[in-house]
């Protein structure tokens, strides 16, 4: 009996520790990968801006988890800081100063928002 409910409390134990690992995953860890544009979001200032899906496939960015970045989706895109939990300092060749864009990762969506004076983004999706 006394084996039994070892057993069980290991089984608990182990249990919640997954669940506690799954949560504390850091935001490189959710951004590592190979991202694939899948949508652009346009607007000329008059708020009606959608998001269309992008035409061709070959758009895409591939995050390290050691802060650097490759890819065609951000032209120059170098490296990336992630300064708080909705903003990325992304290193953009022949600029000064890393341009802070807005990001949000659900699951194996990545939203990344540029700062432009109309609403702007990309819509991304992990791949495989």
């Amino acid at each position: 009996m006394k084996k039994k409910i070892y057993y069980l409390l290991a089984f608990i134990a182990v249990f919640f520790a997954a669940c506690t690992a799954q949560k504390g995953m850091s935001v490189h860890d959710k951004l590592e990968g190979r991202w694939a544009l899948t949508e652009t979001l346009n607007d000329i200032g008059d708020g009606k801006g959608k998001y269309v899906p992008v035409t061709a496939d070959s758009a895409y960015l591939v995050f390290n988890k050691s802060g650097l970045i490759n890819g065609n989706a951000i032209y120059g895109a170098t490296n990336y800081k992630v300064t708080d939990n909705t903003h990325l300092a992304i290193n953009i060749k022949g600029n000064t100063a890393p341009v802070n864009y807005r990001y949000k990762v659900d699951g194996n969506d990545l939203e990344l928002n540029a700062p432009c004076r109309e609403a702007c983004g990309m819509r991304f999706k992990r791949m495989r």
